[in-house]
């Protein structure tokens, strides 16, 4: 058998094979005494279709990961502006933070919007940290000893 053919009966083995397993996954999700039993949930199932999809999204080649670092300062010791947004662009709240130039975010409620912003804060210090940018201290400490100095 020539190896494309070889390679193509693979894949498509292995599509099989995933197609049954995410099927049996689904029977798990249902609410019955043996799934309780295994500790099966839906929402434990739906974290696993999810990655399951996110394994099949392809990845633009000119979209850099960036790895997560731990910020100097905490989130909350920066200021940020929670604001309404109209109706017109979309309704809820965004949340800007003034001494950290283009990093903002936000959500349906204060509260979403908040915690949004903490994504927001965390992956804009780790951008700006890959670029090899400073990161800029609270207005509050401009003048202050920095941690670990």
């Amino acid at each position: 058998m020539p190896m494309n053919d070889r390679k193509k009966r693979g894949t498509s083995v292995q599509k099989s094979i995933k197609r049954t397993l995410l099927s049996q996954l689904a029977d798990l999700a249902k609410d019955t005494p043996e799934n309780r039993a295994l500790d099966w949930s839906a929402e434990k199932v739906r974290r696993i279709q999810a990655a399951d999809r996110a394994d099949r999204i392809q990845i633009d080649p000119t979209v850099k990961i960036v790895a997560q670092v731990k910020p100097i300062f905490p989130c909350a010791a920066y200021s940020r502006v929670i604001s309404h947004l109209s109706p017109a662009d979309g309704g809820g709240f965004l949340v800007t933070f003034p001494d950290l130039p283009g990093c903002m975010s936000d959500g349906p409620t204060e509260a979403e919007a908040l915690a949004n912003a903490e994504d927001a804060f965390l992956s804009w210090v780790s951008a700006r940290t890959d670029q090899g940018k400073k990161i800029p201290p609270p207005k509050g400490l401009s003048g202050k000893r920095q941690p670990g100095k």
